[in-house]
């Protein structure tokens, strides 16, 4: 993705960047949606290895230059969907609500 004029990659998500996500305010599995820039920004800045506060400077300035989210957000959105840990880890927290709505019955 290029943000900027410069290039990063997209970095899968795992158990790393789940716990990085975190560290930077983004809980992943949260049913209380943040706004989405505010979870592309933490994502760029992991990915980019830069404190929060550059990612968001960096992705004004690219903003500002014209540039758009899309290709950053469509990076996010696809490792999420194709992320083994992330599916794996869901079914586990819809499995522990199924039996805790049936312990409740």
């Amino acid at each position: 993705m290029i943000i900027a004029g410069k290039e990063y990659t997209a970095k899968e998500i795992d158990f790393n960047m789940v716990c990085d996500l975190a560290s930077h305010g983004v809980n992943i599995y949260s049913v209380d949606p943040l706004p989405m820039n505010v979870a592309i920004r933490a994502y760029f800045a992991v990915c980019a290895g830069v404190p929060l506060d550059m990612a968001g400077k960096l992705l004004e300035r690219h903003l500002m230059d014209g540039g758009d989210l899309t290709e950053i957000s469509d990076a996010f959105s696809d490792k999420l969907e194709n992320s083994g840990f992330f599916k794996h880890q869901i079914a586990r927290l819809k499995a522990a609500v199924e039996a805790r709505t049936q312990t409740a019955e």
